[in-house]
C-alpha cells in the first residue's frame, strides 16, 4: 500500500497564527494527496486547497498490518538463509583431507 502512495511530508514555519497553530508545522501537500485520495482535498473560498483526511486512521492501521507481514516474511527469509549457510559451512568442514598434500 505504501509503495502506491507517492506523497511526502513538508515542514514549514507559520509566520502568523493559523487557527490555534503557530510555529513549525508538518503536513502534506494537498496537490499530491489529491492525486491519490481526491475525497480528502477541498478548495476554500479563496481558492486554496485544504485537507480533510477522512479515513486516515484506518489507512494507517492497514499500512501497519502490511508492514508487519512484510517484516515477518523478511525475518523468515533471513532465518532460512542463515540455516542454509550454516549447513553448507558444516559440510565443507567435514570434507576428508586428501592424502599426499593434494
Amino acid at each position: 500500500m505504501a509503495a502506491q502512495i507517492p506523497m511526502g511530508s513538508v515542514t514549514q514555519q507559520q509566520p502568523e497564527k493559523q487557527g490555534n497553530l503557530t510555529g513549525q508545522q508538518i503536513g502534506l501537500i494537498a496537490q499530491e494527496v489529491e492525486k491519490v485520495f481526491p475525497d480528502w482535498v477541498g478548495t476554500d473560498e479563496e481558492g486554496f486547497k485544504d485537507l480533510t483526511i477522512r479515513g486516515f486512521e484506518a489507512l494507517t492501521v492497514e499500512a501497519l498490518k502490511e508492514i508487519k507481514i512484510e517484516i515477518e516474511s523478511l525475518k523468515a527469509a533471513v532465518h532460512e538463509t542463515k540455516q542454509k549457510s550454516g549447513a553448507s559451512k558444516a559440510k565443507s568442514l567435514r570434507r576428508p583431507i586428501a592424502k599426499g598434500g593434494q
